[in-house]
Formats: structure tokens, C-alpha cells, sequence
């Protein structure tokens, strides 16, 4: 698994080899804010948190 993709479309096409997913939805902002938006998609979802190293 590639761990440190150089943007947003080779980090989705490296998670396709994995596994077959739709991408419900992209957040930005702070932690907290990230946290209740995936909170929102339910049970039934896998999340994908990327940080961005500063």
C-alpha cells in the first residue's frame, strides 16, 4: 500500500488496487469538523483520513 501518494488522485487509484469504493465525500478543516462529517455517513462506511504534513 503506498503511504505517501503525491496528491489526491494517485492516493484513490492506489486505494482502488486494494479494493473496489465510491467516494462519498471529501472534508477540509479542522479535526473536529472532519470528525462530525464522517460521523454523518453512518455505520455501514469505511473512512480515509489524509493529513497533510506540514
Amino acid at each position: 500500500m503506498l503511504t505517501t501518494p503525491k496528491n489526491k488522485t494517485e492516493l484513490i487509484d492506489q486505494l482502488k488496487r486494494e479494493k473496489d469504493f465510491t467516494v462519498l465525500a471529501v472534508h477540509n478543516g479542522t479535526a473536529t469538523t472532519v470528525a462530525k462529517e464522517i460521523a454523518k455517513l453512518g455505520s455501514k462506511t469505511v473512512s480515509v483520513t489524509v493529513i497533510a504534513v506540514r
